[in-house]
C-alpha cells in the first residue's frame, strides 16, 4: 500500500510529470493500492464556498499518468472538500475483490463547510479486511494547538459512512495522512535551522507539537508513525529547497504526516520528496506491507452447509437472543449545538451470531430523527459478546423536547424498541427575528406567557434589530474591523458555548475575547433563525433581479419590516468591513458568497448550485451601492 500526502498550495500539476512519477513509484514492484491525499488543491473563493474546481480533474489525470508503469489501476473512490482531496486506486487484478465502498467528509470550518480545513475519507472492504484512508488539513498557526486537536477529534467522530463499518475506528486497518499543521514549540527559526544543518533532527522532534499532543492522549490514540529521518516538510520558498526567507521567516516543521493503525501493517518506507518544488510544502510518502484476510470459499461453503443442516434440526433453540441494558434513554436538558451522547449495550445471550440493524418505521423516511445519530446502526454480535451502540443528539431547531422510538431489528428474530427523549432549552439562535425584537429580556429570562405573546406577534416591537444581533456586530465593530481571516477561521467549541450562554441569559458584560468566535456566532445566528432573513417566497424574484440594483431595492420593500432592518444592518456592517480590506484581507465578492448563501438559505440542506452565484450577485448589489436612502427612522 502506497500512501502519499502533499499540500500543493493551490498549484496546478507540474508540466513535467517525471518528478511526480518518481514520488509515486518508490519501489521496483508496483503497489497494490495507492492512497494519495492533497491539501490546498484550490485556494480560490469559488472553491472555498461552492466546492467547485477544475483542479480535481487536473490532478487526478496527473496521478493516473504517473502511477507505477508495471501495473494498471482502477479508482476505488475519490472524495474532495474544497481543497482537500483523497483518491484511492487499486491494481485492477484486485478490483473484483473490492466491496462496500463509501466516502464521507467533515468540514471543520465555520458551519462545518466554510474554509479550507477538515477531513475526507474513503472506506472499503478488500476480501475480508476493511480499510479506511483519511486525509486531513487541520488549523494553521503555531499557537492553535487546541484548535488542531479539536479539528482532529471532530473528523474522527463525525465521519459517517452510513454503512458498516460506519465510523473510522471500526475498520480493521486505518491510514491517516495529511497536512496536520502541528509546529515546533519553544525553538525559534534560527535554532531549528541550526539543528537541521547539523543533522540533529531528534532535538527538533522533541519539541514537535504533534508528538507532544499524542503522548498526552489528546489525538491519534493507538496510531503509529514510522521513524522520521527526513527534514521538516514546511515551509519552503516556492521553486527551491530554501526554508522560508520572507519577513515572517516561519520555523520549519513536520506538518505533513502519515499514521497507521491496525493488525498486520508493516511500514517499509517513510520519507519526503525534495524534487517537487512547486509548493511551499514537500510531499511525503510511505509504503506499507499489509496483511489482508481472505476467506477460503470452499471451506466456507462446506461449513455453511453443515451449519444449515444442524440449524434446521434445532431452529427454535437457535433463534437470535439479545439483551439491552437500557430501552429507555433519557438525556439531560439539550442546548443549541451542544451534542450529548449516551451508550447502550446490546449483548448476545443466544447460541448463534446475531446480525442487527436499526430500521425505519412504516411512516418515516429514516431509522431515526435528524437530530439523532446512531453508531453503529448495524453490525454482527457473536455469542457471548456485546456491542456498544452510541446515541448522539444535537439540537439545531426550536423544539421543546426530543422524542423518538427506535426499532432494533434482529435478522431472523424479533424487533426490539428503544425510546429516546430529552427536554430542550430555548435559545435565541433558533428564534425568529420578529420574536427576538419583541423580547424585553434575554430569551432564558422570559416567562412562558411573554414568549407566547412574542412568538404570536402580540407584544410590542422593542428593537429595530434583535438585541443579540446588535451585540455580536457591535463587538466586531469595536474589535475586529482589521482582523484577518475573520469568516474563515472557526473557533473552539468552548468559546462558542460561552457566547451562546451569554446571549441566551444576558449574564456577561463581555460576550467574548475572540473575534473569530464572535464572527462565527454571527454566521450561525443568521443561519439558524427560524426563517431566513430574505423570505422564502422572494428568493426567485431576488435571483431574477440580481443584475439591477433598482430592481433589488424594489424587492427589498416587500420584506417584512424587521427582516428588512436586519438585512440592511448586516449589509451596512459588511460595507464598513470592506473599508478596511487592506488590513483584514476581505473582498466584496468573498463576503457576498458567504452571506448570500446564509441570508437567502433554502428550506432544503442541499442548495441547488446554479442559484448560488445569483444569490452572491444579489448581495453584491447592496455592498457596492449607497444604502443611505433605504434607511427608515423608527419613530416608536
Amino acid at each position: 500500500i502506497f500512501v502519499g500526502t502533499w499540500n500543493v498550495n493551490g498549484k496546478a500539476p507540474p508540466t513535467d510529470v517525471e518528478n511526480l512519477k518518481r514520488w509515486l513509484n518508490c519501489s521496483d514492484e508496483p503497489p497494490d493500492i495507492y492512497a494519495i491525499g492533497f491539501q490546498e488543491l484550490d485556494l480560490s473563493k469559488e472553491a472555498f464556498i461552492f466546492n467547485e474546481t477544475v483542479r480535481e480533474a487536473e490532478w487526478q489525470k496527473a496521478l493516473e499518468w504517473s502511477t507505477h508503469p508495471k501495473a494498471k489501476y482502477r479508482l476505488v473512490g475519490i472524495v474532495r472538500l474544497v481543497g482537500i482531496q483523497l483518491a484511492v486506486m487499486i491494481n485492477y487484478t484486485h478490483f473484483e475483490h473490492v466491496s462496500n465502498v463509501a466516502v464521507d467528509y467533515v468540514g471543520t470550518g465555520i458551519l462545518g463547510k466554510m474554509g479550507n480545513k477538515g477531513g475526507v475519507a474513503v472506506s472499503f472492504q478488500l476480501h475480508n479486511t476493511t480499510l479506511c484512508f483519511v486525509n486531513c488539513h487541520l488549523a494553521a498557526h503555531v499557537e492553535e494547538v487546541e484548535r488542531r486537536n479539536q479539528d482532529y477529534n471532530d473528523i474522527n467522530t463525525k465521519i459517517n459512512f452510513k454503512r458498516h463499518p460506519q465510523a473510522i475506528k471500526d475498520h480493521d486497518q486505518i491510514y491517516w495522512l495529511g497536512d496536520m499543521n502541528y509546529r515546533i514549540r519553544r525553538l525559534d527559526t534560527h535554532e531549528v535551522k541550526k539543528h537541521i544543518a547539523m543533522g540533529d533532527l531528534n532535538t527538533i522532534l522533541c519539541h514537535d507539537q504533534l508528538n507532544q499532543e499524542k503522548e498526552r492522549g489528546k489525538i491519534l490514540a493507538g496510531f503509529e508513525e514510522g521513524d522520521i529521518n527526513f527534514q521538516p516538510t514546511y515551509k519552503y520558498d516556492v521553486n527551491s529547497d530554501r526554508y522560508d526567507s520572507s519577513e515572517k521567516a516561519r520555523a520549519p516543521a513536520w506538518t505533513d504526516r502519515i499514521f497507521f493503525k491496525g493488525k498486520g501493517i508493516y511500514q517499509q518506507l517513510y520519507r519526503s520528496f525534495m524534487e517537487l518544488k512547486i509548493s511551499d510544502h514537500k510531499p511525503v510518502n510511505a509504503l506499507f506491507r499489509s496483511e489482508i484476510g481472505i476467506v477460503n470459499r470452499e471451506k466456507y461453503r462446506r461449513i455453511h452447509e453443515d451449519l444449515l443442516k444442524s440449524m434446521d434440526k434445532l431452529e427454535n433453540e437457535f433463534l437470535p437472543q439479545v439483551t439491552i441494558d437500557s430501552t429507555d434513554v433519557v438525556f439531560d436538558t439539550v442546548k443549541f449545538r451542544e451534542p450529548q451522547a449516551k451508550d447502550i449495550i446490546v449483548a448476545n445471550t443466544g447460541m448463534v451470531p446475531v446480525d442487527f440493524k436499526f430500521i425505519q418505521k412504516n411512516d418515516e423516511k429514516s431509522y431515526c430523527k435528524e437530530w439523532l445519530r446512531i453508531t453503529p446502526f448495524c453490525g454482527r454480535i457473536n455469542p457471548g459478546e456485546k456491542s456498544d451502540i452510541r446515541l448522539e443528539i444535537n439540537l439545531e431547531q426550536a423544539l421543546q423536547s426530543l422524542d423518538d422510538i427506535l426499532v432494533l431489528h434482529l435478522e431472523g428474530g424479533k424487533d426490539l424498541f428503544i425510546t429516546v427523549s430529552a427536554k430542550c432549552q430555548r435559545s435565541c439562535f433558533t428564534m425568529s427575528v420578529s420574536t427576538l425584537c419583541r423580547c424585553p429580556v434575554p430569551i432564558l429570562n422570559l416567562t412562558p406567557e411573554q414568549l407566547k405573546h412574542a412568538e404570536n406577534g402580540q407584544s410590542q416591537v422593542l428593537y429595530s434589530v434583535p438585541r443579540e444581533l446588535w451585540l455580536l456586530i457591535d463587538f466586531l465593530y469595536r474589535k475586529a474591523l482589521k482582523t484577518r481571516d475573520l469568516f474563515e477561521s472557526s473557533a473552539l467549541h468552548e468559546e462558542m458555548k460561552k457566547i451562546r450562554e451569554c446571549l441566551d441569559s444576558g449574564t456577561l458584560d463581555q460576550i467574548s475575547d475572540s473575534p473569530y468566535a464572535v464572527a462565527e456566532s454571527l454566521l450561525i445566528f443568521l443561519s439558524f433563525t427560524k426563517d431566513p432573513v430574505v423570505p422564502y417566497h422572494l428568493h426567485k424574484r431576488c435571483i431574477e433581479a440580481c443584475e439591477s440594483f433598482a430592481q433589488c431595492k424594489e424587492i427589498l420593500e416587500q420584506f417584512h419590516k424587521l427582516e428588512r432592518n436586519v438585512f440592511l444592518y448586516v449589509c451596512m456592517f459588511l460595507q464598513d468591513l470592506l473599508k478596511y480590506s487592506v488590513d483584514n484581507g476581505l473582498d466584496c465578492h468573498g463576503l457576498s458568497i458567504i452571506f448570500g448563501d446564509i441570508l437567502m438559505r433554502t428550506p432544503m440542506r442541499n442548495t441547488p448550485k446554479p442559484h448560488c452565484r445569483k444569490k452572491t450577485r444579489f448581495i453584491e448589489q447592496f455592498l457596492t451601492n449607497d444604502l443611505s436612502d433605504l434607511i427608515q427612522v423608527n419613530k416608536q
